[in-house]
C-alpha cells in the first residue's frame, strides 16, 4: 500500500496538469482568499474573457460574520507586456450576515460589488494568483459604502 501512494500522486498530478501554459482560462478552480472577506473561494471561467468568481468566507467587519458573495467577472489579458498577467473587473453582489453583540442580535447586509483586480497564472501549472479589492454598496438595510479586498490562489481542476 505504502508503494502505490507515490504511484497515485504522480497520476494525480499528471491529471490535474494543463496541457498548455494558460489552461487557466477554462474550467473550474478553487481556493482561498486572504483579508476581509477571508475563506473559500471558486471561479468557473464562462469564456475566454469572463468568468463567475464566488467566495464563502468570514468576514471581520463589525462583530464578523459569514459572507457570500458572486460576481461577474471581465478580464483583460496582456497589460504587462505577454507575461500573463490580468486585469480583471466586475460586477456582482454580496450577502453578510454580521454577528451581534449583546446589544443587538446581527443584521444581515445585501448589496452590490464592483470588483477589480489583477490574476496571475501560473505559467505550466494549473494555478493562478489574484489580488482584488471590491467596493461595496450596501443596499439593505440601509445604504452604506464598504470596502472587500484580499489576496487568494486558486487550483483549477
Amino acid at each position: 500500500m505504502k508503494a502505490s501512494f507515490p504511484l497515485l500522486l504522480a497520476a494525480l498530478f499528471a491529471v490535474l496538469m494543463p496541457s498548455d501554459a494558460m489552461a487557466q482560462r477554462d474550467g473550474f478552480g478553487i481556493g482561498i482568499i486572504a483579508g476581509d472577506p477571508t475563506g473559500l473561494c471558486i471561479k468557473n471561467w464562462l469564456s475566454q474573457k469572463s468568468a463567475l468568481e464566488m467566495a464563502a468566507a468570514w468576514s471581520f467587519e463589525g462583530n464578523g460574520g459569514f459572507f457570500l458573495s458572486g460576481d461577474y467577472v471581465l478580464h483583460s489579458f496582456g497589460i504587462s507586456g505577454g507575461s500573463g498577467l490580468m486585469l480583471t473587473y466586475g460586477l456582482g453582489g454580496r450577502l453578510y450576515f454580521r454577528d451581534g453583540d449583546k446589544n443587538n442580535d446581527g443584521d444581515t447586509f445585501l448589496g452590490l460589488r464592483v470588483p477589480l483586480g489583477l490574476c496571475y497564472p501560473i505559467e505550466g501549472a494549473p494555478v493562478d494568483i489574484f489580488l482584488q479589492l471590491a467596493p461595496v454598496m450596501d443596499l439593505i438595510p440601509e445604504t452604506e459604502l464598504r470596502l472587500n479586498g484580499g489576496v487568494g490562489a486558486r487550483l483549477y481542476l
